[in-house]
């Protein structure tokens, strides 16, 4: 059974990195799509640990009475050495470019502002700003994917935001529904073009 399952593990690791990497038709001359795209890896690493375990058990059991020592002592061994590997690489201490980008976007805008954002990097970086660290709590931010998603008018109604009637609307409904009572901003630039201008 246990060769089955490791089979089944396999099989679908191969296919996710297959299809997914087919499916994301993601530049990889490109950095910023590479490290977009690092984000969705964590299904496939999950999967390769667990086919790790398999493996180091199978070891442990061929081993046979040292194997009590040597299993934990593989395993704590080689996430030390993966850690040290990698610690540089996943050293951000002292890097504020997304705290500064956030604040780039949040500190100038008039209050109760109704922030209308367009990609996932301004979402993030507001997002964490807003929640984490407490800054400019007071705008309104939404994701423009999201508007206009049935689920998502309760969350509109409690943000106090109006959005206009039917499943689908056009920005000047929008704006019309919502000027009046707050100014709107757009965030349309995305994170690639300003790195491209510095």
């Amino acid at each position: 059974p246990r060769g089955r399952l490791a089979a089944l593990v396999l099989g679908t690791l191969v296919s996710y990195v297959v299809v997914f990497a087919a499916l994301a038709n993601v530049r990889w001359d490109d950095r910023l799509h590479r490290t977009v795209q690092d984000r969705f890896w964590q299904q496939a690493v999950l999967l390769a640990a667990a086919l790790m375990g398999v493996g180091l058990r199978e070891i442990v059991e061929r081993v046979g009475r040292a194997g009590r020592i040597l299993g934990p002592a593989v395993a704590l061994g080689a996430a030390a050495a993966m850690g040290a590997a990698h610690f540089a690489a996943a050293d951000h201490r002292g890097l504020t470019f997304f705290r500064d980008y956030g604040r780039a976007i949040l500190e100038p805008l008039p209050p109760r502002t109704i922030l209308l954002i367009t990609s996932d990097e301004a979402v993030g970086a507001v997002r964490h700003l807003q929640q984490v660290e407490g800054l400019r709590p007071d705008v309104r931010v939404l994701p423009t994917g999201q508007i206009t998603r049935p689920w998502f008018r309760p969350q509109a109604a409690r943000l106090g935001i109006a959005l206009p009637a039917g499943d689908a609307f056009t920005a000047r409904a929008f704006l019309d529904a919502n000027v009046p009572q707050a100014p709107v901003f757009v965030v349309t630039h995305r994170l690639r073009e300003v790195l491209a201008k510095e």
